[in-house]
């Protein structure tokens, strides 16, 4: 195999492409972070009292607070609760504008009069009232790892020139986020006492389970898409694993029904469209599947919510029309290509 013939690059051009890359950086996350601030001064600023549209001085009933009091019920899971709520969801939200934002937004929220310093310590003392030690661990966990700010998604999208990619990099992230602080919020909270035992705490070590065990098996299940005997020569116990994942996934199901009842075809729509959107590694589509999965049942519970006359519809049933025609479509689709 040929190489290319490599030469030093002179200083005057590595320090022009530096410059050109820096500043068009700044140029895209100026723009956006300026738009956005005067976003939320907007909505923290104005809101309806008494029917009317008038600036306010009580966040609590801004059309900010309206907003993250309409979204907050995502975050309950993770300890997200009460007062802290829509603040909580509100600077989670902002941070994806910058993270630096996330401090200023509580700064904001928090009634802070003055200049926040850059660790934020003149409202540490209001937002400790609100957040307990495991709820405060369980929101920072979430600001880690979800999706970074606008400028770095950007990034991801030049980088990898995909649009499709870029927002299956982002939905893994904030579905890894959301189920590594259910994770320690349900669990921690139970050993510190912040938490009590319940449904959430049976789903959080359903999905510690599910991560430890898929996680190290994802290469396995890669090799075997190549078939068994190609699978066995790489050395995996194609019986045992298979036995393995029938067991895990049966309990998981069992674990589910018996809290929530019995919802069809979740495992059917969600592993096909993921599979269909990023490709076949399952490193991939098993975390993306499970947020697919998340995201059908949310919609499937509002629409049930918002379909029913005085009285909620059953989920299962919103999922068996939608997931009816899509296996009759796949049975069709397969028969067609053979």
């Amino acid at each position: 195999m040929e190489l290319p013939e490599y030469h030093m690059q002179s200083a005057r051009n590595v320090l022009r492409s530096t410059y050109d890359r820096g500043m068009d950086f700044v140029k895209r996350a100026t723009t956006i972070v300026l738009l956005s601030s005067i976003v939320l001064w907007f909505l923290q600023s104005y809101g309806f009292v008494n029917g009317a549209f008038t600036a306010v001085e009580d966040a609590n009933v801004s059309l900010l607070a309206v907003i993250g009091n309409a979204i907050a019920w995502i975050f309950y899971p993770l300890g997200w609760m009460g007062d802290l709520a829509w603040k909580a969801t509100v600077a989670t939200f902002t941070g994806l504008i910058a993270k630096e934002e996330v401090v200023m937004t509580f700064g904001t929220l928090y009634h802070f009069a003055g200049e926040l310093s850059e660790a934020g310590d003149e409202i540490w003392a209001l937002i400790a009232a609100d957040f307990g030690p495991v709820r405060a661990y369980s929101f920072m966990i979430f600001q880690l790892l979800c999706a970074p700010c606008f400028a770095a998604i950007g990034a991801i999208r030049r980088e990898m020139g995909s649009r499709k990619w870029t927002l299956g990099t982002v939905a893994y992230m904030c579905g890894f986020a959301y189920a590594i602080s259910l994770i320690v919020y349900q669990l921690g909270g139970l050993i510190s006492g912040e938490a009590v035992f319940g449904l959430w705490t049976v789903v959080a070590v359903a999905v510690l389970a599910g991560i430890l065990f898929f996680s190290r098996m994802s290469w396995q299940y890669n090799a075997l898409l190549s078939g068994e005997a190609t699978a066995k020569t790489m050395g995996v116990n194609v019986t045992g694993l298979r036995f393995a994942s029938l067991l895990l996934a049966s309990v998981i199901t069992a674990v589910c029904v018996s809290f929530l009842g019995v919802i069809g075809f979740v495992g059917i729509i969600c592993p096909h469209i993921t599979k269909k959107l990023l490709g076949q590694d399952h490193r991939v589509t098993l975390p993306v599947s499970c947020l697919m999965g998340s995201l059908l049942l949310l919609l499937a519970d509002t629409l049930s919510r918002s379909l029913g006359s005085g009285s909620a519809l059953p989920v299962g049933a919103i999922t068996s029309l939608l997931g009816a025609p899509f296996f009759i479509a796949i049975i069709f689709g397969r028969k067609g290509n053979h």
